[in-house]
């Protein structure tokens, strides 16, 4: 049966959760949690505690599986969330979003990690470039002007 509840505990090591089913007011056992894949590739995106979830249980509540998280009136779908973009934030300090239509990756950290190492290795860049008689170099590699051009720009266009 299809039931609905709240993460009370998560055992990331095992894949496995407890869920409280208020309409019952009982806590689950143990039951293991939904993932896309589990052999050769692994996926682990452990839920929050009071998340709300769905799962399929037996008669008795005993044995089951949770299927996933939903979305409320509370916990809502992210800002700018539609067809053509597939965005992950974790505990709303980073975001990943993908535009299916042109393939571009959005990365956001609000703790500025990712863009300040981005920015160093930006700075690193410039400042083993030399000039030579064909133009700017970095160190002992030798790209052309055009090949340092397009890095830049890729760079810069990851840091929208």
């Amino acid at each position: 049966m299809l039931k609905f509840g709240y993460i009370t505990e998560v055992d990331t090591s095992k894949g496995v959760v407890r869920v409280h089913f208020i309409e019952d007011d009982i806590v689950s056992n143990p039951l293991p949690v939904s993932v896309q894949a589990s052999k050769e590739d692994k996926y682990n995106f452990p839920f929050s505690i009071n998340e709300q979830v769905w799962c399929l249980m037996d008669d008795n509540c005993e044995f089951g599986v949770v299927g996933g998280a939903i979305y409320s009136a509370k916990d809502s779908p992210l800002a700018g969330a539609n067809a053509d973009k597939i965005i992950a934030n974790v505990n709303g300090k980073l975001t990943l979003e993908i535009d299916r239509t042109n393939g571009k990756i959005k990365v956001e950290n609000t703790d500025a990690g990712l863009k300040e190492i981005i920015q160093m290795l930006k700075d690193f860049i410039e400042s083993i470039k030399v000039n030579t008689p064909s133009g700017p170099s970095a160190g002992l590699i030798t790209p052309t002007p055009s090949q340092l051009t397009s890095f830049q720009t890729k760079l810069d266009n990851l840091m929208m």
